[in-house]
């Protein structure tokens, strides 16, 4: 991974392998599921570029998205006693 992508703070968004979709709090604070086009979007507004600066190499955003689905990827979704539960 790049410096910038080790030295940005990850945006607030976790990974859920088994339906290969995102998930983050909205403006009021309930998870949504987003899809990865609005994924990358919401973590290029988190500091990171949309576009690679190289040919042939990936954006920070598509490496930050990497990184999120190895390190904050997980293993449910799903109510609990009236709330949206991620673990």
């Amino acid at each position: 991974m790049s410096k910038i992508i080790n030295a940005l703070p990850a945006p607030p968004l976790y990974y859920h392998a088994q339906d290969t979709s995102y998930w983050r709090r909205d403006d009021d604070a309930r998870w949504i599921r987003v899809n990865d086009s609005s994924a990358k979007n919401f973590v290029v507004e988190y500091g990171y570029r949309g576009t690679a600066t190289e040919t042939g190499a990936n954006s920070e955003s598509s490496r930050c998205l990497m990184k999120i689905q190895s390190t904050r990827n997980v293993a449910y979704i799903g109510p609990l006693a009236g709330q949206a539960f991620i673990q």
